[in-house]
């Protein structure tokens, strides 16, 4: 008999690379240990749902980092983010025009405002694998259908295949509507440059970091210390990309 927990624990120690959701693809968390500090809305840590002190900052310095107008942390992945950007960008009972290898929560999004969808369908490429959505095929689609309110594409889908997004989102802007977009993986270039309007980016934290030490020995066995350490990091966590230092007495014992 296998058990839940032992068939994950093996699971992670295996060779598999996931292609699969979370983005995160098992990589460690860059923060400490879970539960202890798994919190809930207190003083001095703000609400997410109505962000007003620390959470609307980092808010504020991710939507700077991306070239975005605004960010809104979401919980549970990305899901309850397409619901809301599919929502907010057509009416109910409208129509929108949507990649048909998407996201089970678009297909959500689309059963609760009741929409009408038109389907874009990549090609399957030689690896047997579903393929890119052209600018073309979107021209093309709006054309046919004047009344579409909003595009939807998934680039780089899980398996790594790439869109051209900035095309698509001249063929949307032309006609006027947004082009919501969802991101599986990061790729180091800022979310936004594409011309994008709603994104939705479920990523993982990677980089490395430069440290600088000095001591200076008042005696034989006592120096003072100093230490700064800079991040760089890329990917979904802006909260930790800053500077760290320190000062110290070292004590020498023989």
């Amino acid at each position: 008999m296998r058990y839940l927990d032992q068939a994950l624990e093996a699971y992670g120690k295996s060779d598999v690379y996931p292609f699969h959701m979370p983005g995160h693809k098992r990589n460690p968390l860059p923060f400490p240990e879970v539960y202890g500090i798994d919190i809930t809305e207190i003083d001095g840590f703000d609400n997410l749902h109505h962000a007003e002190g620390i959470l609307k900052e980092a808010q504020q310095r991710a939507a700077d980092l991306y070239g975005s107008a605004h960010c809104y942390y979401l919980v549970n992945g990305s899901t309850c983010g397409i619901l809301a950007s599919i929502c907010a960008a057509v009416k109910k009972r409208g129509r929108i025009l949507v990649a048909r290898n998407s996201h089970k929560a678009v297909y959500h999004a689309l059963f609760l405002s009741e929409l009408t969808a038109e389907y874009l369908y990549p090609a399957v490429t030689e690896c047997g694998i579903q393929g890119q959505i052209t600018p073309r095929q979107v021209e093309d689609a709006l054309k046919k259908d004047p009344e579409t309110s909003a595009v939807v594409i998934t680039s780089p889908t899980y398996e790594g295949v790439i869109s051209d997004i900035e095309g698509i989102a001249k063929a949307a802007h032309v006609h006027g509507i947004p082009l919501a977009g969802y991101e599986t993986v990061n790729w180091g270039e800022r979310t936004l440059y594409d011309g994008a309007r709603l994104n939705n980016r479920d990523g993982f934290v990677y980089g490395c970091a430069a440290t600088l030490d000095m001591e200076l020995y008042l005696a034989d066995f006592i120096a003072l210390t100093a230490s700064v350490r800079e991040r760089f990091l890329w990917g979904g966590s802006t909260g930790v990309c800053r500077t760290e230092y320190g000062i110290g007495i070292k004590f020498i014992i023989n």
